[in-house]
């Protein structure tokens, strides 16, 4: 009776549903903030993490371009210190 292992595997899936994550898991809850516009702060935070990326990206194949948007990310990081003051 080989099959009734695949049977068993079947039926308890059947019986104990496979347990689904959630799509918005780190996400923010979009329904309540539609229309929520971002702080200054949020924004800085985007731009810096999109620099930052940016910035690895071009590190492996142009270290001068990555250098410049090293150096525009800590600008950036700079206008955030200056926003917890």
């Amino acid at each position: 009776v080989g099959g009734s292992g695949v049977v068993q595997a079947i039926s308890k899936h059947i019986i104990e549903p496979i347990p689904r994550t959630r799509c918005f898991i780190g996400k923010r809850y979009t329904m309540f903030g539609l229309f929520k516009k971002k702080t200054e702060r949020e924004k800085l935070e985007a731009q810096y993490d999109a620099l930052i990326k940016k910035s690895y990206e071009l590190s492996h194949s142009n270290r001068a371009e990555s250098d410049r948007v090293q150096a525009q990310a800590q600008e950036v990081l700079q206008k955030l210190d200056a926003l917890e003051d």
